[in-house]
């Protein structure tokens, strides 16, 4: 824990993501998983809504691969 491990492997996925040609991922995580919210948004996750059919509650982002 707090090693940077989590945001090193998103880090990764996203630039695997960019060298396929997607621009943005779209990646959840449930509201009240506050670690997981401050990886996403390390690596620039811009919150766009959240989704409230889904239980638990959802945080949605979207983060660009570049």
């Amino acid at each position: 824990r707090n090693l940077g491990v989590a945001t090193f492997g998103l880090g990764e996925a996203l630039k695997l993501l960019a060298a396929r040609g997607v621009h943005e991922a779209l990646l959840t995580c449930r509201d009240d998983n506050h670690a997981s919210t401050r990886v996403i948004e390390k690596c620039g996750g811009r919150r766009i809504s959240d989704s409230p059919v889904l239980e638990p509650a959802r945080r949605r982002y979207l983060v660009p691969t570049a």
